[in-house]
């Protein structure tokens, strides 16, 4: 320890380095010392750099200890156990942890502990075909053989045969040599080839299979190899032949290691081949990966890193490039039979050079082959990059089982995204944050890009945008465009003659109209019987905004290029195609509804594609379904989404919905829209099943929409609100359903548009249906569009007039009067059945033909009247209504004596009526009748 009294500095290990690694000064400061700390504030007590008084107090602590190690030097044999304290500026290296291998490699020229080659002498020649049992002096470390476990450990052979130099890999299937090595012992193995006297062993991967071998815990009560751990330091090692690992619990540590595969077979197989449930529990941390085939060897399809265990995790697995154009992976992981297998910080980004994707076939990140009766792993994918740059695909399981991506980048993939298989109601896929993007990829095949792919019962989508990419089968160039052609493929099967819904398969954008020919390309798909193709064509409606939804086809019209295309005409290396020459237009098509068949679509353009993994019958209750919680996705350009079973039933159920482009049909579910501003003004519709696809409703039961009242009472109020005239009321109440009068004399909701009931506290059986606008309540029947202005209503009701269209029948009994009026208000224009018309014939001169105008408003008075005695003329008075004075006609009629005549003159005014009779007819009863309006 030093100390520099005048400045009080002394020398300690830094706050932030363990003891033996360099030093540096700490400045003990004074207890009233004040120091900025960089943010204007005043510190008492600190260090300069932050550091506390007790912090001080540590270091001079830690340099204590360091000066006791210096009188405290290393027992080199020590008889008890020691504390060992690393001095500044030494290396931790001499000894390794206990119980962990490290298959480092040796110094230049030199090999690594467990990295050995032996020249055999016993036997002197091996014999191909058969096994040979060769005797090593020493044994090497890792000679491992388990009984009833396939052979796993591969050592490599070199030297001369009858053809020249050889080399090859052999499995051990037999050793008497000691797992940790020994003097002598004998190794079995089969060559393929026979070698003559100087051939070698070793290694066949620089010592890496023998560590992990030799890592494990073996004895006459463990039947597996157990706990293992192996650390390979960083660096370059080759491996000429599979790497297996079958210890429980083994931890490979290979963070910095970098693996180069130079064979074509598994570079890293975990588990047994035989069985899964051999190896458990197995580890594998940031190992690099490089294909190292030598050049001139055909592609084969490979996977780097191959898992057959249980509960095994691949953590920070990533790539390198191959040193020489040529050697690939066709996977860099692949999951058989593992039902827990872990998969975090994956990458297989960093480099892209080990992939290949061509018209032949393209590479996958991470594959797992199925099928589930054979591998039915479970996949746990997380914390990821996978981003393909256009080389590789992302994720393609086929187990069948579960596969759940989680906090992931899926992209820049040249075919597809994710794909993924469910069995039975397993689901096929669960991703939760996964960020899938094509980017500026293309498929290779001319066939579109898919972003997710599922093909199962159902797949769950959590904040998660998908991305796939149709094909552009023509485009003239950059400007407005002013024609687009969306291709549709429509799928037939000559079993049970079953034709299936449109599918899209690109699409075609012109400047200035069509251009002809269009070569059209889709996947090949259908296996059921004969297979022919149906192509179809519709012309986008609104070029200038072709985000907005766009309608699949539908119904009949002339839709059809051409049907009954033929597979193996137009069909070779799974992709369809057919030249569009625009000859004679397109012919009338009827779209079938509801489809009849649905092929597997194991891969369609698209952004989501939802299908089975094999053909099926539609209405077989298999639909593929979809369950997320924003579904949305516009424009031709990303494909939409696309079920094989098309729009029989409902097969996306979203929380939200974006109004996707409809570019194929499809029926989905979402109580919710997301229109902001001015963007997706057509908020989509909620759809709701009522009834089975495949037969008739049966009818008799309760609605699916039910406004259970469970208490049985209700009073009068709103049920359900079509229109809110006060919206701004209705968000500010908690739970957005406020009082309609809030306090009295409250009219703000008096404007909404409703429906519910109008009567008092009741029982459920003494509800009153009411209905409530603004203005009116209108009825149609078959009515587009429900415009009063071009279509005017069939019954409506306003607050002053109740208006009717169509003419009014009643169905009440004889005896029954069929309406009731309490106005006693004249109704203009009233036509009554069985009642007296009031016609008037006009003045006639020339001719004695009744003209028969109708009169308006017309009414009859009649009865009867008598003269007062002694006088010959009455008045009839209060007629109400009043007649016009110059619109009606009087009779009358001496009742007491009919010879006598009676003058009938209606009064002015038209409410009185004036009759005169003869002399001597004083008190007799006249009859009357007035006729007018």
């Amino acid at each position: 320890m030093t100390v520099v009294t005048k400045k009080r500095r002394i020398q300690a290990v830094s706050r932030w380095k363990s003891i033996g690694l360099r030093s540096t000064t700490l400045v003990i400061p004074d207890a009233n010392a004040k120091q900025d700390d960089g943010a204007g504030n005043n510190q008492t007590g600190m260090l300069r750099g932050g550091m506390s008084r007790k912090e001080c107090i540590f270091a001079v602590l830690l340099l204590s200890t360091h000066a006791l190690a210096q009188s405290n030097p290393v027992y080199q044999a020590p008889t008890l156990d020691q504390q060992i304290i690393q001095p500044p500026g030494t290396t931790f290296s001499t000894n390794n942890e206990a119980g962990i291998l490290y298959p480092a490699k040796g110094p230049m020229g030199t090999r690594g502990p467990y990295d050995w080659l032996l020249s055999p002498t016993m036997p002197p020649t091996l014999t191909g075909g058969q096994p040979n049992a060769v005797t090593l002096s020493p044994c090497p470390a890792g000679m491992l053989v388990f009984a009833g476990v396939q052979p796993f450990t591969r050592i490599w052979l070199s030297g001369t045969t009858s053809s020249g130099s050889a080399t090859e890999a052999v499995t051990v299937t037999a050793t008497t040599c000691p797992l940790q090595g020994g003097s002598s012992g004998t190794v079995t193995f089969q060559p393929l080839n026979s070698y003559f006297s100087g051939y070698k062993l070793g290694s066949a991967s620089q010592g890496i299979q023998e560590a992990i071998n030799a890592a494990n815990i073996t004895s006459s009560t463990i039947t597996v190899a157990q706990l293992g751990k192996v650390i390979i330091p960083p660096g370059e090692y080759t491996a000429k032949a599979r790497i297996s690992i079958l210890g429980h619990k083994q931890y490979i540590d290979a963070n910095g290691g970098v693996l180069t595969c130079a064979m074509a077979d598994t570079c890293v197989f975990v588990g047994d081949t035989g069985s899964a449930n051999t190896t458990w529990d197995v580890t594998i941390d940031g190992l690099l990966v490089r294909p190292g085939l030598a050049p001139g060897i055909p592609l084969a399809k490979f996977p780097a890193i191959e898992d057959n265990g249980q509960h095994t995790t691949l953590r920070g697995i990533g790539t390198r490039d191959p040193s020489s154009a040529g050697p690939v992976f066709f996977t860099i992981i692949q999951i058989d039979n593992d039902q827990s297998a872990v998969i975090e910080k994956f990458d297989p980004s960093r480099t892209q050079g080990w992939a290949h994707c061509s018209t032949d076939w393209c590479s996958v990140a991470l594959f797992a082959p199925g099928p589930f009766g054979t591998n039915a792993g479970v996949l746990w994918v997380k914390d990821s990059n996978i981003s393909g740059q256009c080389f590789f695909n992302g994720i393609d399981n086929q187990d069948a089982n579960a596969l759940r991506v989680s906090d992931t980048v899926v992209q820049g993939y040249p075919q597809f995204g994710i794909r993924a298989t469910g069995s039975f109601n397993n689901v096929a896929a669960l991703l939760d944050n996964v960020h899938l993007e094509v980017g500026d990829c293309s498929n290779p095949l001319g066939t579109g890009i898919a972003g997710f792919i599922s093909e199962g019962f159902f797949s769950v989508l959590h904040g998660t945008g998908s991305a796939g990419l149709p094909p552009q089968f023509f485009n003239t160039g950059t400007g407005t465009i002013n024609t687009i052609y969306a291709y549709y493929i429509v799928v037939n099967s000559s079993v049970g003659t079953t034709v299936s819904a449109p599918y899209l398969a690109g699409y075609a954008s012109f400047l200035s109209g069509p251009v002809f020919p269009i070569t059209v390309k889709w996947p090949q798909v259908g296996t059921t019987g004969t297979i022919t193709y149906d192509l179809v064509r519709t012309t986008v409606l609104d070029t200038a905004h072709i985000i907005n939804n766009q309608n699949a086809p539908y119904g009949s019209n002339n839709f059809a290029v051409k049907t009954g295309i033929q597979q193996s005409a137009n069909c070779s290396n799974k992709v369809c195609s057919f030249v569009d020459t625009g000859i004679g237009g397109t012919n009338n098509y009827p779209v079938m509804y509801p489809s009849t068949y649905a092929p597997a679509l194991t891969f369609w353009p698209g952004s989501v594609v939802l299908t089975a993994a094999t053909d099926s019958p539609i209405n077989n209750g298999g639909e593929p379904r979809l369950y997320t919680d924003m579904a949305g996705q516009t424009g031709i350009s990303v494909g939409g989404y696309i079920n094989s079973y098309g729009a029989n039933a409902p097969t996306v159920f979203a929380d939200q919905c974006s109004v996707p482009g409809a570019w194929s049909s499809i029926w989905m579910s979402c109580p919710a829209g997301d229109s902001v501003s001015n963007n997706f003004p057509q908020i989509g519709a909620l759809l709701l099943q009522s009834g089975p696809v495949a037969t008739d409703e049966p009818g008799g039961y309760k609605g699916r929409i039910n406004l259970m009242a469970p208490h049985g009472t209700m009073a009068a109020t709103h049920l359900i609100t079509l229109g809110d005239a006060n919206p701004a009321k209705t968000l500010a109440t908690p739970g957005h359903r406020p009082l309609l009068v809030a306090s009295p004399g409250d009219t703000s909701d008096v404007n909404d548009t409703w429906i519910g009931l109008d009567n008092p506290d009741a029982n459920v059986n003494q509800f009153q249906l009411a209905f409530g606008a603004p203005v009116s309540i209108s009825s149609y029947i078959a009515n587009n569009g429900g415009d009063r202005i071009n279509h005017p209503p069939l019954e409506s009701l306003t607050s002053s007039v109740k208006t009717f269209a169509v003419p009014i029948a009643s169905a009440v009994q004889q005896g029954t009067a069929p309406f009731q009026i309490a106005s006693s208000t004249p109704v203009d224009n009233l036509t009554l059945k069985n009642h007296p018309k009031v016609q008037y014939c006009g003045a006639l001169t020339s001719t004695n033909n009744c003209t028969a105008n109708p009169t308006f408003n017309g009414q009859i008075v009649f009865g009867t009247i008598s003269f007062p005695t002694g006088m010959t003329s009455v008045t009839l008075s209060g007629i109400n209504p009043a007649f016009q004075t110059n619109n009606v006609n009087c009779v009358a009629n001496d009742l007491t004596a009919p010879s006598r005549g009676v003058n009938a003159v209606p009064q002015t005014g038209g409410s009185s009526v004036l009759f005169t009779g003869v002399t001597g007819s004083g008190g007799d009863m006249i009859s009357y009748q007035c006729v007018g309006s």
